[in-house]
C-alpha cells in the first residue's frame, strides 16, 4: 500500500512540473545604500527617522530602474537587502549622525524627540544618472511643524545596478548635508519658523 502510494505521488508531481531537472536557478544580488558608521558626539534631542514614503514604483524588493522616458527596467535578480523605505531611513539617520552628532533612531522613542519626515518623489534615471528628489518635514513630537525643505540631488555613471545604488548613496549624502544644516538649530522646544 505505501509503495503504491509513494509511486502515485511521485508520477502525480513529475506530471504536474513541480520537479525541474535541467533549469538553474539565476544567482541574486542583493544591494544595500553605503552609508558611514557613526556614533553620536552630541547630547540630543534624540532624532526619529520612520520609513520614507516612496513612489509605487520603486516600492517592491527588486532594485527597479526608471528613467527618463518612464521605461521600468525591473530585474528579479537585483534586489535590495532590506526594504528600501527603511534602507534610506537608515542610511540617511547613519549620515545625519556623522554630519550633525545628533543621536538617530528608526524606533518610536518614548523621550521627547524630533522626528524628520521624508517623501521621496523621484529615485530614478536620467539620461544615466542616478536622480533622488526629495521634501522633508521636521517636527517636534507633538507634531508641530518646525522646518521643512526639498531638494534633487544628482550623480551620474548609474546605469548599471550596482553603480545606480553607488550614485544614490551618493545622492543620499548630499541630501543629508542639507537637511544637517537645517537640524542644527533646532530643538524639541523650538517653535515655528518666522
Amino acid at each position: 500500500m505505501t509503495n503504491r502510494l509513494l509511486t502515485i505521488l511521485t508520477a502525480s508531481l513529475l506530471l504536474t512540473g513541480c520537479i525541474v531537472f535541467d533549469k538553474k536557478s539565476e544567482s541574486v544580488t542583493f544591494h544595500q545604500l553605503a552609508a558611514p558608521q557613526a556614533t553620536p558626539t552630541v547630547q540630543g534631542p534624540l532624532l526619529f527617522i520612520p520609513r520614507v514614503t516612496l513612489p509605487s514604483s520603486v516600492r517592491r524588493p527588486t532594485l527597479v530602474l526608471i528613467d527618463e522616458a518612464n521605461n521600468v527596467q525591473v530585474e528579479d535578480s537585483q534586489r535590495w537587502a532590506t526594504p528600501l523605505d527603511r534602507g534610506l531611513a537608515e542610511a540617511l539617520g547613519q549620515h545625519l549622525v556623522k554630519n550633525t552628532g545628533r543621536p538617530v533612531t528608526n524606533q518610536a522613542p518614548g523621550e521627547s524627540h524630533l522626528v524628520l519626515l521624508i517623501d521621496v518623489d523621484q529615485f530614478a534615471l536620467n539620461h544615466g544618472t542616478a536622480v533622488l528628489q526629495l521634501r522633508f518635514r521636521v517636527e517636534n513630537d507633538a507634531g508641530h511643524l518646525l522646518a521643512e525643505g526639498q531638494g534633487t540631488w544628482n550623480s551620474p555613471k548609474a546605469e548599471k545596478p550596482e553603480d545606480f545604488v553607488r550614485a544614490q548613496s551618493e545622492n543620499l549624502a548630499k541630501a543629508a548635508l542639507i537637511i544637517g544644516k537645517v537640524l542644527a538649530p533646532l530643538t524639541t522646544k523650538s517653535g515655528p519658523p518666522r
